[in-house]
């Protein structure tokens, strides 16, 4: 596995357990981050990308809401809403990473730690952000989101 992707799937599950715990999580992250046994530089980029998502976590949830057929950001399973909102973030925040890039992982971390289902539908609705963001531009993907809902 890559190091980033290392770094990725401890995003991942410190996005989870901020869903589950919420702000009081906050208070446990050096430790979590200290018991995934990475090395420091991956340990820092997995805590940066996590809390970068949760601090941006509404932006990627009317995106979800805009872009998902029949679905909302509240009522998709719990460790799918926590991909898309760390893939999401790094689309449009990270800009170092190329957006094929964040997709290709948020497949990847959904083909390990999601259901069978889970990868297409989070290809298909990163795919549309990452055409909707081009088509109109990241600024305005963002400023429109918001008028949208």
């Amino acid at each position: 596995m890559p190091k980033r992707s290392k770094a990725r799937a401890l995003a991942l599950q410190i996005i989870f357990q901020l869903q589950i715990q919420s702000d009081s999580f906050l208070k446990q992250i050096d430790d979590f981050v200290k018991d995934a046994g990475l090395d420091a530089a991956l340990n820092r980029y997995g805590r940066k990308l996590a809390l970068l998502a949760w601090e941006n976590r509404s932006e990627a949830d009317k995106l979800i809401d805009k872009f998902a057929k029949d679905w909302t950001a509240s009522s998709l399973p719990a460790v799918d809403r926590a991909i898309l909102r760390l893939a999401i973030c790094e689309m449009l925040h990270c800009p170092d990473v190329p957006v094929k890039v964040a997709i290709d992982e948020a497949i990847k971390l959904a083909k390990t730690y999601s259901t069978e289902h889970s990868s297409k539908f989070i290809n298909g609705l990163l795919d549309t952000v990452m055409k909707s963001s081009v088509e109109c531009g990241k600024d305005a993907v963002l400023n429109n989101q918001a008028t949208e809902q």
